[in-house]
């Protein structure tokens, strides 16, 4: 058996014996473990319904992992193809993590930069500068303008900011 089927049998085993709402949290989680295996295994589709049981099940018991379930669903549909889609549920984890946790956090800013993402896969460079932008700002004031951590960040703003004046 292959470490990906050996898994599977471990959350099949979770969600058979996970039934009450004071386990609603660990089943999502299984279901979760199933979508990210359906996903490294190529089958997007198959991960998003997976991913919207998972959210079912959850219904709204833990916002962070609620908001966790989105950007995934984000980056299915991103994987297949749906920007549109992708920035419904990455906007959704995007709110979510800014009620929570504030717009400057770094997990709400880490949401933003998945939808700037999508608009520059889209070829929206002005959107995606706008939300690098804001993302870069308030990350420097975390870690410092000269994290590394930074690069790639720079490097995406920079990419959008030079694409829209084309």
């Amino acid at each position: 058996q292959t470490d990906a089927q050996q898994a599977k049998i471990y959350y099949s085993h979770i969600l058979s014996t996970a039934d009450s709402v004071k386990q609603a949290i660990i089943y999502a989680q299984a279901v979760c473990g199933m979508a990210a295996i359906s996903s490294t295994e190529g089958n997007s589709e198959k991960a998003v319904k997976e991913l919207l049981r998972a959210q079912r099940i959850l219904n709204g018991q833990d916002k962070e992992f609620e908001a966790n379930i989105y950007e995934q669903i984000g980056n299915e549909y991103f994987k297949l193809g749906n920007n549109d889609k992708a920035i419904i549920n990455y906007r959704q984890a995007f709110s979510i993590l800014s009620k929570q946790f504030g717009n400057e956090s770094l997990k709400a800013l880490s949401a933003e930069e998945n939808l700037a993402n999508v608009y520059m896969s889209a070829e929206q460079f002005d959107k995606a500068a706008e939300i690098y932008e804001h993302s870069l700002t308030e990350k420097a004031k975390a870690k410092g303008e000269n994290n590394p951590q930074l690069i790639d960040l720079y490097s995406n703003y920079a990419n959008a900011l030079y694409n829209q004046n084309k």
